[in-house]
């Protein structure tokens, strides 16, 4: 046994997942690490059944990307909850954000519009962990502006995605990858 120190309000969350009088701490945590883990499965699982069959686009020249969803999306080690294009753009200048450490520093290098503080107006979305507002993006200009953040701090990006089902999309109803890492440049 590995003797761990807890905070007390740490403790007390521990306390409210107690399911049966022979829960200890060990179990909890156990139970905790177990439905991450089964998550994390579900995720590779679901992941791999989205790529199957689809499209590998080249991540400098994609066919339009109008008319997309989203399925899954990661950049550097950040897996991206309900993503969608501007959670994208948005996840990808929190990273920034905090590796380069300042706001001239992430502006220099964005190609998006990007306000530091709170502004909410014109299509901003207020980041506050990054405590930036990033301006919403079409598809296409959420994907260039996210490959470029990742290119600049040397990340891999990685977007599944399908197209919608109806005229005027590249590929109604198939699924499409784009991906870049590092090591391609």
């Amino acid at each position: 046994m590995i003797d761990i120190q807890i905070s007390e309000s740490n403790y007390e969350r521990l306390l409210h997942l107690v399911t049966t009088f022979a829960d200890t701490p060990d179990t909890v945590i156990g139970r905790l690490l177990d439905e991450r883990e089964a998550r994390s499965n579900a995720t590779e699982l679901r992941t791999n059944s989205l790529t199957s069959q689809a499209l590998k686009l080249d991540p400098d020249a994609p066919d339009k990307l109008t008319f997309t969803r989203v399925r899954s999306a990661s950049f550097g080690k950040i897996e991206i909850n309900r993503p969608n294009w501007n959670k994208l753009v948005r996840t990808a200048h929190q990273d920034a954000k905090q590796r380069l450490g300042s706001f001239p520093d992430l502006a220099a290098i964005t190609i998006t519009n990007i306000k530091e503080g709170k502004f909410e107006d014109f299509g901003f979305t207020y980041v506050p962990e990054a405590g930036i507002s990033v301006q919403g993006l079409d598809a296409n200009l959420a994907w260039q502006s996210s490959l470029n953040l990742a290119r600049h701090l040397k990340v891999p990006i990685r977007v599944v995605f399908e197209w919608h089902n109806k005229d005027g999309a590249a590929h109604p109803g198939k699924r499409g990858i784009l991906e870049w890492t590092p090591s391609e440049e």
